[in-house]
């Protein structure tokens, strides 16, 4: 199973997703199992999030495999605890 990142791009979008592959001209990174995360539910931060998976309080907004999101955007990519996250996506 390819690993799950968190991502914290522009504006403070933060998403959860399976990178796949770079889109045709690199500008782009094609990601599956892709949601928008609306509400963290942590006490600690993302660190927290990546550490122990979601909290019953985390509020995802699932979206199609295959979203892409501009590489110039992203900010900082958090590598996720496989054992935290072993049922995602839950949809």
């Amino acid at each position: 199973m390819r690993p799950l990142y968190i991502y914290v791009c522009h504006r403070g979008w933060v998403y959860v997703g399976r990178p796949r592959q770079s889109g045709p001209d690199a500008l782009f990174i094609v990601l599956d199992d892709f949601a928008v995360v609306r509400q963290w539910g942590t006490t600690q931060g993302l660190g927290q999030l990546a550490r122990e998976g979601p909290r019953p309080e985390t509020k995802f907004d699932p979206e199609p495999n295959g979203t892409e999101i501009a590489v110039t955007d992203i900010k900082r990519r958090i590598p996720t605890i496989p054992e935290s996250w072993r049922g995602w996506p839950k949809r």
